[in-house]
């Protein structure tokens, strides 16, 4: 099943995460136009290459490397990567950005795609394929995938698919949400006024 949208409805004009979906398709629009070659030079040069952001890590020099862990954000491989991100970014993020906030909600995007990023190069050091796209929607599907590709890994296999930057995502995003939720107070303890 396919979602398609979400109750409730978001009560704030959700802006930060429609011009998030408007950036990543312009985006693949504009990959789109580009020859093949230019297409892999484009992932290579603003996708995050592991080995790469290692290596800068150790020696950090200039700031393109590190400005990759943002520019991938906003590549995807193809319409189904793209489709699959932007149709969980509609149906779930007005949600968010309404429960969090606007700027709230933009770290929240960010940082989440830095934690993607995280756990992906710290698991693939030596990884020399391009990471593009920010997911870390379907967790458990993708541990498990995870899991199975360090296997892969261990006799040689590149899989190309990030499997453990949709689990640091997905963790990452946990983990903010229950720092930035706003605090209530369960409506049990509202009729105990011990509290006051």
């Amino acid at each position: 099943m396919i979602p398609v949208g979400d109750e409730p409805r978001s009560r704030a004009f959700p802006f930060v995460n429609l011009t998030l979906i408007v950036v990543n398709v312009l985006v693949f629009f504009y990959e789109l136009t580009l020859r093949p070659r230019d297409l892999q030079a484009l992932f290579f040069d603003w996708g995050v290459v592991p080995v790469r952001l290692v290596d800068w890590l150790q020696s950090p020099s200039g700031w393109e490397v590190p400005a990759t862990v943002f520019t991938s954000m906003f590549l995807h491989g193809g319409w189904l990567h793209l489709i699959g991100n932007m149709l969980y970014l509609w149906v779930f993020g007005d949600n968010v950005e309404d429960a969090l906030g606007h700027v709230k909600y933009l770290l929240f995007y960010l940082a989440s795609g830095i934690g993607a990023v995280a756990l992906q190069v710290a698991i693939d050091v030596d990884g020399t394929i391009p990471m593009v796209g920010a997911s870390g929607a379907m967790f458990l599907l993708q541990l498990f995938s995870g899991v199975a590709s360090l296997g892969a890994q261990a006799v040689g296999v590149e899989t190309g698919i990030a499997f453990w930057a949709h689990i640091g995502g997905f963790i990452t995003g946990f983990l903010l949400v229950l720092l930035l939720r706003p605090r209530r107070r369960s409506p049990v303890l509202q009729r105990w006024d011990f509290w006051d």
